[in-house]
């Protein structure tokens, strides 16, 4: 090890672990002992026994002043543990009574607020009913004028149908008799194109016998070869194409969302199979 880096001293009290219990002179060699440590490289035998003897000073010191104020930090914290004890003895009861009057506060004012909802729903029922029943009668005089002229309509239809009646019968009869002097003569035609092809059916018969030969056709094979170690497999894709007639089983419910979306709609939120059941949280602000 090299000479620089072992210069600095621990000084121990004879026949003591290590320094004197002064917090400012226990701080500093704390601090000079980290230096000595730390400016430590060990390169050769020598250093190495170097670094062990600053080792043991270092556990000397952990266990020698590093423990002067334990029994002070065991007093200190049995002392907080008394006092919070003692704390908690006063406080608790406040608190969960504080926490009561809060809930209890919560639940008038939603009272008084699902109070005044109904008034104002009923409120707004009976207006409505008041505007609906305003409304039917304008609409029942609106329905009797429409009455009124759909019959004075339907009058002048009838009257129209009946004229436009006698002059359709008139052209049905004239066309009737136009129709069946036309079907007269097609019929005539009709039964000598018959006659006519009748006729050139009979002498084509005649010339097919003639030259019919029996012939036979072998029916044609489909091959069906398939070449060795080749073989097919279906695998199916699913894509949903109406998620209404999926089953149950296949479907997940996200609550969290569902409650989010709720509190969101503020308690307005109609979800179909799924119901919504309000709890009173209270809060108070200073």
């Amino acid at each position: 090890m090299e000479t620089t880096h072992m210069e600095a001293q621990v000084y121990l009290q004879p026949g003591t672990s290590i320094a004197i219990r002064e917090d400012d002179k226990i701080v500093a060699q704390s601090n000079q002992l980290v230096e000595q440590a730390n400016s430590l490289l060990i390169k050769t035998d020598l250093g190495c026994q170097q670094a062990r003897e600053i080792a043991d000073m270092l556990k000397a010191f952990i266990d020698g002043p590093g423990t002067y104020h334990d029994e002070e930090i065991n007093m200190a914290n049995a002392l907080h543990k008394r006092l919070c004890e003692k704390r908690n003895v006063i406080i608790n009861g406040p608190k969960l009574a504080y926490k009561a009057i809060k809930d209890r506060i919560a639940i008038y004012v939603d009272d008084q607020r699902r109070k005044r909802e109904e008034a104002e729903r009923r409120a707004e029922e009976a207006a409505r009913e008041k505007e609906r029943q305003k409304q039917a009668a304008i609409q029942e005089k609106i329905d009797e004028e429409n009455r009124k002229i759909a019959a004075q309509k339907r009058e002048e239809a009838e009257r129209r149908a009946e004229v436009e009646r006698k002059i359709q019968r008139q052209k049905d009869e004239e066309k009737r008799a136009q129709m069946e002097r036309e079907e007269a003569e097609r019929r005539k035609a009709e039964k000598e194109r018959v006659a006519t092809e009748k006729e050139k059916a009979e002498e084509k018969k005649d010339l097919l016998i003639e030259k019919k030969e029996a012939v036979y056709v072998a029916p044609r094979k489909v091959s069906t070869y398939v070449p060795q170690g080749v073989s097919v497999s279906f695998e199916w894709d699913a894509r949903v194409v109406n998620k209404a007639r999926v089953p149950d089983q296949y479907l997940i419910v996200d609550i969290n969302a569902l409650e989010k979306a709720q509190k969101a709609a503020k308690g307005a939120l109609t979800i179909p199979g799924v119901v919504f059941t309000k709890r009173v949280v209270g809060s108070l602000r200073k």
